[in-house]
C-alpha cells in the first residue's frame, strides 16, 4: 500500500522554471493529441487512442499536481480548434485534468509511486486503477458535454463515450509504461526494462493502429458505398416519379391532335383530368387552354386558386410563358411558392397541342433578321398543368427515403439558385452527399441526398465495438505480462546481483579467514611440535629424575629402617618418632616416584594390543589385592565380563586402581563393590560401584587431574595420580571415562572401551 501524498519532485524550483515546465508540457499535449486526430470519429472529440491520456498520468506521477494547469490548457486548446466553442472546450479540458488527477491519486494511495512494479499486483492495480478505472472520468464527462451542446445526438452518446473510453484507456497502458520506464525511479530497475519493454509496446500499438486505420477505411469504404447505391435508387425513384406528369401531358397532347373540335378537346380534357389527379396525387390539375385566351384564364381553371394574390403569382411573371411554349414546340414550365410555408412549392406546365394537317410556315421573330422558328397557326391549344412538388416526392415509393434526406434545388434562367423542397435535417457539414441533375419541361434541377440523423448509427455493426474493447483487453493483457516477465527479470537479476555482491564479500573474507586460520595453524603445527618437543624433554626429564631418585630413596629407607632397629633401646620416644616419620616420608616419596615414572611412560612405549578376555584381568587383580580385601572385610561381585582390545598390564593397573579407591574410600558399614559391563553401539561399557562415602558432584572433573586431594593425607592417604592414570589409559584405548555420585551413598565409576572387531583374538 502506498503513500498517499503524490511525490513533488524538486519542491525549491523556482517560478520560472515551474512556467517552463507548464509550457513544455502543455506543448507536448497538443502535439500528441493532435496525433491521436487522426483516428478520431465525427465530430472529432473520441477517438481510438488517445496519446495525451497517458502522457497526463505520467506527468503528475512524476512532477506532482503542479504541472495539473499544463493538462487544461494543452485540452482547451486542442479542442477549440475542433469546436470553436470555449465553453466545449474548457468542460473538456475540466474532465481531461480530473481524469489524470483521480488517476494518479489512486496509482498512489493503492500502488504507491515511486514504484518499480515488478509483482503482479503491483502491476495490475496500476494499470487497472490509472487505465479503465480513471478514464471513466473523461469519457462521460467529455460525452455528456457535447451531447447537451447538440454536437452528438443522443443514439449516439453509447458509441462515443465506448470510442472515448477504449481510446484514453489505450493511451495509459501504452504510454504511462513507455514514459515511466525513461523517467521514473528506481531509475536501475526501470533502465533494465527498457527495451525489453519500450520494443513490444511500440511494436503493438503500430499493429493496432494499422489494424484500426484499415478497419476505418474499409468501413467507410463500405458505408459510401451503401450510401451511393441506395441514394441512386432514390434519385431513379425521384426521377421516375417527376417524369410522370411530363408523360401524362404529352400522351394527352397526342391524343388531342385527333380530336377536330374544340369542344370535345375540353370534354375529353375533363374527363381525362378527373381520371389523372385521381390516380396520381401530386397532379393537382390538368386542363385546356386555347390559343386565343389570356394567361388569365389560364388561372381561372383552377378552382383552388381562390385569392387573387394566389392567381397574380402565377399571372405576372409567366405571362410570356404560352408564346414561349408555342415557339418551342415543348412544354414549358414554372415554380412558385403557393404560401411562405417550407416546401409549399407548385409547379406549372404549359404543354403546346398543334393540328397536325395544317402546314406549317416560318416566321421571323422580332429582332432576330437572317433566322426562322416555327410559327403558331396551326396551334390548337395549350394543356395546361398544375404540379404539387411536395407531393411529389412524397409520393415516392422508395425503400431507403425514410433514412436519407433530400434538397431540391432550381436553377433559373439567371442563374440563380433556389431552395423550393427540403427533407434533410440541418447539419453543420454532411460527411456523404450524393448530387444529380435533372430537367422537367425546360427547368433545371439539382438533387442533394444525404443521411438523416441515425443514418450511421443503423449501419454500425458489432465489429466497430469489438475493435475498441478488443484492442484494450489485447494491450492491457500485453502490457500486464510485460511488465510482470521484465518485473520479475529485473527483480531476479537484482536479486542476483545482490547475492553476487554478497558471495564475493563472503569469498574475500573467506580467503581472508582461510589465510588467517592458515597462519594459526602454522602458528599451532609450530607450538603444537614445540609443546611435543618440550612434552618429550618433560617426559625424558621426568623419567630419568624419577628413575636416578629410586636408588637413593632406596638407600634412605633401608637406612632409616636399620637404624630403627638397632638404636631402638638406645633412643628415647621422640628420635624413635622421628626416624618413623622420615621412613613414612621416604616411602610416600618412593610411591609418588614410581607413579609418576608410570604415568610418564603411558602412551610413549609401543603398546602390545590385543584382544584379551578382561574377566581373566579382574580375578589377577583380585588376587594381588586379597590382603587389603580381608582386612576391610570388603565384598566384590561382578558380571560375566567381555573380550576387549587392550594391554594387559593397563587394563590391569586400571582396575587395581579404581577397586583400590572403592575400598578405601569407605564408610564404617560393610563395604560393596560391585563391577559390570554392557555392550551399547560400538563400545563396551565398563562400571564399578560401590557403597563408599561418595563425591560432591562439584569434583567430578577435579578428581582426574593429578596431584588431586579431596580429603587429608593423614585420613586417606595417597599420591593423587592414580584417577589420572586412569583416564590417560582409558584415553590412549580410545574410550571414555567418568562418574556418577552423592555424597555419603557410594559411587560408580565407568569407563568405555571400543568393541572387538572380531570375536576372536587379534593381535594389534
Amino acid at each position: 500500500m502506498g503513500s498517499s501524498n503524490i511525490p513533488l519532485k524538486n519542491t525549491s524550483l523556482s517560478p520560472m522554471v515551474i512556467f517552463l515546465q507548464i509550457v513544455g508540457l502543455t506543448l507536448i499535449f497538443y502535439l500528441t493529441a493532435h496525433l491521436g486526430l487522426f483516428l478520431a470519429i465525427p465530430p472529432g472529440f473520441a477517438t481510438v487512442i488517445w496519446l495525451p491520456s497517458g502522457l497526463s498520468l505520467a506527468f503528475i506521477l512524476l512532477f506532482g499536481y503542479r504541472i495539473a494547469p499544463a493538462i487544461w490548457i494543452g485540452s482547451c486548446w486542442v479542442n477549440f480548434e475542433m469546436s470553436h466553442h470555449f465553453e466545449i472546450a474548457f468542460s473538456i479540458g475540466f474532465g481531461s485534468t480530473l481524469q489524470a488527477l483521480l488517476g494518479a491519486y489512486l496509482v498512489n494511495r493503492f500502488v504507491g509511486f515511486p514504484n518499480p512494479l515488478n509483482n503482479e499486483r503491483e502491476i495490475i492495480s496500476f494499470l487497472l486503477l490509472g487505465g479503465p478505472i480513471s478514464c471513466l472520468v473523461a469519457a462521460t464527462w467529455g460525452c455528456l458535454t457535447i451531447l447537451f451542446t447538440n454536437q452528438i445526438q443522443p443514439y449516439n452518446f453509447l458509441y462515443n463515450w465506448c470510442t472515448w473510453w477504449a481510446g484514453d484507456t489505450m493511451g495509459v497502458l501504452v504510454f504511462t509504461p513507455l514514459v515511466l520506464i525513461w523517467t521514473a525511479e528506481p531509475r536501475e530497475i526501470w533502465q533494465q526494462r527498457r527495451l525489453s519493454l519500450s520494443i513490444p509496446l511500440c511494436i503493438m500499438f503500430a499493429i493496432i493502429v494499422g489494424f484500426i486505420l484499415y478497419t476505418n477505411r474499409a468501413k467507410e469504404q463500405k458505408i459510401q458505398q451503401i450510401f451511393k447505391n441506395q441514394a441512386q435508387d432514390y434519385a431513379s425513384a425521384l426521377i421516375a416519379e417527376i417524369n410522370t406528369p411530363l408523360e401524362i401531358l404529352s400522351s394527352l397532347s397526342i391524343a388531342l391532335n385527333e380530336a377536330k373540335e374544340i369542344n370535345s378537346i375540353s370534354f375529353n380534357i375533363e374527363n381525362m383530368s378527373q381520371l389523372f389527379v385521381t390516380k396520381y396525387p401530386s397532379i393537382r390539375a390538368i386542363s385546356w387552354l386555347e390559343p386565343a385566351s389570356r394567361i388569365e384564364n389560364a388561372v381561372n381553371i383552377f378552382p383552388f386558386l381562390n385569392s387573387i394574390e394566389e392567381k397574380q403569382k402565377i399571372i405576372q411573371p409567366n405571362a410570356k410563358l404560352l408564346n414561349q411554349a408555342c415557339l418551342a414546340h415543348q412544354a414549358i414550365a414554372t415554380s412558385f411558392n403557393l404560401s411562405q410555408k417550407k416546401n409549399d412549392w407548385g409547379l406549372l406546365i404549359f404543354q403546346p397541342v398543334y393540328d397536325k394537317n395544317v402546314q406549317k410556315s416560318k416566321i421571323e421573330p422580332l429582332g432576330q433578321k437572317g433566322s426562322s422558328v416555327p410559327d403558331c397557326q396551326n396551334l390548337l391549344g395549350y394543356l395546361v398543368g398544375f404540379i404539387e412538388v411536395n407531393k411529389l416526392i412524397a409520393n415516392t415509393k422508395n425503400l431507403h427515403h425514410q433514412s436519407l434526406g433530400l434538397n431540391l434545388y432550381e436553377t433559373n434562367e439567371e442563374g440563380k439558385t433556389k431552395l423550393i423542397y427540403s427533407s434533410a435535417q440541418k447539419q453543420s457539414a454532411p460527411i456523404l452527399t450524393w448530387n444529380d441533375t435533372i430537367y422537367i419541361a425546360d427547368r433545371k434541377w439539382q438533387l442533394q441526398i444525404i443521411p438523416r440523423k441515425g443514418y450511421f448509427n443503423a449501419l454500425r455493426g458489432w465489429e466497430e465495438w469489438a475493435a475498441p474493447i478488443g484492442s484494450v483487453l489485447l494491450i492491457g493483457l500485453l502490457g500486464s505480462l510485460l511488465l510482470i516477465v521484465t518485473g520479475r527479470t529485473a527483480m531476479i537479476e537484482a536479486i542476483v546481483a545482490l547475492r553476487t555482491s554478497e558471495l564475493q564479500i563472503s569469498n574475500q573474507n573467506l580467503l581472508k579467514e582461510i589465510a588467517e586460520r592458515k597462519a594459526i595453524e602454522n602458528a599451532l603445527a609450530f607450538h603444537a611440535k614445540e609443546l611435543a618437543r618440550t612434552n618429550a624433554e618433560l617426559e625424558q626429564f621426568a623419567y630419568i629424575t624419577s628413575h636416578d631418585l629410586q636408588e637413593p630413596l632406596r638407600i634412605i629407607v633401608s637406612y632409616l629402617q636399620l637404624l630403627e632397629r638397632r638404636y631402638r633401646h638406645e633412643l628415647d620416644a621422640n628420635a624413635m618418632q622421628f626416624i618413623h616419620f622420615a621412613i613414612e616420608s621416604a616411602i610416600r616419596l618412593q610411591n609418588l616416584i614410581k607413579d609418576l615414572l608410570n604415568y610418564s611412560q603411558l602412551g610413549k612405549k609401543s603398546s602390545n594390543l590385543s584382544a584379551i578376555n578382561s574377566e581373566q584381568i579382574l580375578e589377577q587383580v583380585l588376587r594381588s589385592l586379597r590382603i587389603a580385601i580381608e582386612e576391610n572385610e570388603a565384598v566384590i561381585t561382578y558380571d560375566p565380563l567381555p573380550d576387549v582390545i587392550a594391554e594387559s598390564t593397563q587394563l590391569t593397573q586400571l582396575f587395581q586402581n579404581l577397586i583400590s579407591n572403592a575400598i578405601k574410600f569407605k564408610r564404617n558399614s560393610p563395604i560393596l563393590i560391585h563391577i559390570s559391563a554392557q555392550l551399547k553401539k560400538d563400545s563396551w561399557i565398563f562400571s564399578i560401584q560401590d557403597n563408599g562415602i561418595g563425591i560432591d558432584p562439584e569434583n567430578f572433573n577435579r578428581i582426574f587431574i593429578l596431584f588431586q586431594h579431596l580429603h587429608n593425607r593423614g585420613d586417606y592417604p595417597g599420591t593423587g595420580i592414580g584417577l589420572a592414570i586412569c583416564k590417560k589409559i582409558v584415553e590412549h584405548l580410545g574410550g571414555k571415562i567418568w562418574v556418577t555420585s552423592q555424597l555419603d551413598k557410594g559411587s560408580t565409576f565407568y569407563f568405555s572401551l571400543p568393541v572387538t572387531p572380531l570375536k576372536a583374538k587379534v593381535s594389534s
